[in-house]
């Protein structure tokens, strides 16, 4: 979160000041006038500020997607009203594009009518917010979107970005719903989740805990607290300053995760003067703006040519909207290990490590059955040792048998401890204990 700081002839000398000494700076007279007007403004019935905002006759003047006609607020806008930017127009179809380019794209010419503008520097810009989002979420003017100028044709190339993320353990921990939020409850369906809507609730929440009203920028929920009016002499003010810097201290915090699944926009946007000198008095003709139009240097009706010409090209704009190509940018996350890759992994690094095979277990029994031998037949050699098999006196038969030959002692068979696979074993294990 952004917070701007307005400066001023008493900037200067709170410059030194320690921040929990310094006082808090008043607003500029034209953000007082702001939030007095929308204190009102939004005070009235949701019948009364559509009455209050453009028309849709008298705003989009022409509309066009793919080559055919829209201009019909049944069957293809919805009617929404922003606290901001007054009456506000959502175009929506089940037709689908499947030819990129702009004369595939909706286009649509749109008038101003600057004459009704608020005075008092209430509307301090000319111009028309367009806000590309896909069909799940209703739009949000104020934190996206593109301004359009008059006397202008805006082109928008778009290029489709889905994104998708992962649910906890990771630490994207995104969602999909209200149900982990402390505010869904409330919301009761009301908006499909998003981050940025689940923020502004969360402020709208906050504002009406605190201060017992509503902030005239962030209600989006009927919940019959009455607008805040946030001039700078009044209560409402300081509650709300308070309130922005605990979330900006973060010692208030939404419990607002990131979408799971998002569709964004990318956009390119080129533009060009229109209507040209000679393209006004068509626009003025066909829409009725003027009562006779003639191209023509001298005066005519009591007007002169170039106050019309201002007239038209200082209301009228026209915007085109396109797929750029029907290609789609998607940004997925992916666990780095999943269940089966990592026993593959560990399986792995086991047979690296340890040796632990078929043929290294055959190994292991092997040498295990010729260790038992080999101690019993030492077992056995011991008990049968030459010093306890008889021996004869050979000298009472020396001379009859001087030839003979007499076995003294007896050999038991001398085992055989380790073969050729058994040393090998030997040193495998040797080498990892050394690897260790």
């Amino acid at each position: 979160m952004l917070f701007l700081k307005q400066s001023g002839d008493n900037e200067s000398s709170t410059e030194n000041t320690p921040v929990h000494e310094k006082k808090r700076l008043n607003q500029t007279q034209s953000f007082n006038d702001m939030m007095h007007f929308l204190a009102l403004y939004t005070n009235f019935s949701s019948e009364v500020r559509k009455q209050l905002g453009h028309e849709f006759k008298d705003f989009i003047r022409s509309c066009t997607f793919s080559g055919k006609s829209c201009l019909n607020e049944t069957l293809y806008f919805n009617h929404v009203v922003n606290s901001a930017f007054g009456n506000c127009y959502t175009f929506s179809t089940d037709r689908k594009t499947v030819i990129p380019g702009r004369d595939y794209g909706l286009s649509m010419e749109l008038y101003l009518d600057q004459e009704n503008y608020l005075g008092a520097g209430l509307s301090p810009q000319a111009g028309a917010r367009l806000v590309v989002h896909s069909g799940e979420h209703q739009a949000l003017p104020e934190e996206n979107g593109i301004t359009v100028s008059p006397h202008t044709a805006t082109s928008i190339a778009l290029l489709e970005v889905r994104i998708k993320r992962l649910k906890l353990p990771y630490t994207t921990n995104c969602s999909t719903t209200w149900d982990h939020t402390w505010y869904g409850a409330r919301v009761n369906g009301a908006f499909a989740y998003s981050s940025e809507r689940c923020q502004r609730i969360c402020l709208q929440f906050a504002f009406e805990e605190r201060c017992n009203c509503s902030h005239p920028s962030y209600m989006d929920l009927p919940t019959g607290f009455v607008p805040c009016n946030l001039i700078s002499s009044s209560l409402a003010y300081g509650c709300s300053t308070d309130i922005l810097e605990e979330f900006e201290n973060q010692n208030r915090l939404c419990s607002c995760n990131m979408d799971c699944r998002e569709i964004s926009y990318e956009t390119k946007i080129s533009t060009a003067m229109w209507p040209t000198d000679n393209y006004w008095c068509n626009l003025a003709s066909k829409y009725s703006l003027i009562e006779e139009c003639e191209i023509a240097d001298h005066e005519y009706g009591g007007r002169s040519h170039h106050q019309d010409k201002l007239k038209i090209q200082n209301n009228l704009l026209k915007i085109d909207v396109y797929f750029e190509n029907l290609r789609v940018k998607s940004v997925e996350q992916s666990p780095t290990y999943k269940v089966q890759t990592f026993v593959g992994s560990l399986g792995g690094a086991l047979s690296l490590y340890l040796g632990i095979t078929l043929l290294m277990l055959v190994e292991v029994m092997e040498a295990l059955f010729r260790l038992i031998y080999g101690c019993c037949v030492h077992c056995c050699r011991r008990m049968f040792t030459p010093s306890q098999v008889f021996k004869p006196d050979v000298s009472k038969f020396h001379h009859q048998h001087r030839k003979t030959k007499i076995k003294i002692g007896s050999k038991l068979p001398q085992p055989v401890f380790f073969t050729g696979t058994t040393y090998k074993f030997i040193s495998n294990i040797l080498i990892l204990i050394l690897l260790h």
